[in-house]
């Protein structure tokens, strides 16, 4: 098994994950009344389980290099691959707004 494939089945189990979480997200937000806090925790937990299933794609597809060093060629040529294999374009949402991390 090569590298592509482990991300894209990494890429694939987090679109299932994803999935699951919005399935649940809707359905506690179907079912949440003012009175139902359990509901309510329920959501929240869906929102942020599909937050980070989304987080986690978009880092295989756009991988960062922390504290501002950069990615070595062979990562970022192997992630450029992977996103025209997947159809993925530069403009997509999934694409993160900043590559590097800045702490101060």
């Amino acid at each position: 098994m090569d590298i592509k494939d482990l991300l894209t089945g990494e890429i694939y189990r987090q679109c299932i994950f994803g999935t699951i979480a919005y399935d649940e997200l809707t359905k506690s937000l179907e079912s949440i009344r003012e009175s139902e806090t359990d509901q309510l925790d329920r959501f929240w937990y869906s929102v942020q389980t599909f937050l980070a299933a989304v987080s986690n794609i978009s880092k295989l597809l756009w991988p960062f290099a922390p504290f501002g060093s950069e990615l070595n060629s062979e990562t970022s040529a192997r992630r450029e691959s992977l996103r025209g294999l997947l159809g993925i374009e530069d403009s997509s949402p999934l694409k993160p707004k900043k590559n590097n991390l800045i702490l101060n």
